[in-house]
């Protein structure tokens, strides 16, 4: 699946242009696999938010691997021009 990103909720979770939709659950916020970063007002928040926004932020990413939705969040690795988002952040 790709989306256009549209928002950055934290460090780790992003909002998208459209619906995905897994086991008939759906809705436009992702959480990356494989990072686990900082919670509002925790050190490293603004930083690590920041980065997330300065490589995703208005770019086409593609969705894959979904295990699961958390909290309305789909839970999946994500992929930025081929390479796995983890790997740049």
């Amino acid at each position: 699946m790709a989306f256009t990103v549209t928002g950055i909720i934290d460090g780790d979770t992003f909002e998208t242009d459209g619906d995905w939709t897994l086991n008939k659950e759906t809705g436009h916020h992702v959480r990356i696999i494989g990072i686990d970063t900082p919670e509002r007002g925790q050190p490293g928040y603004d930083a690590a938010t920041q980065k997330l926004s300065d490589l995703v932020l208005g770019k086409s990413v593609e969705l894959k691997g979904a295990v699961k939705v958390d909290r309305g969040r789909l839970v999946c690795k994500v992929y930025l021009d081929g390479t796995d988002i983890v790997d740049l952040l």
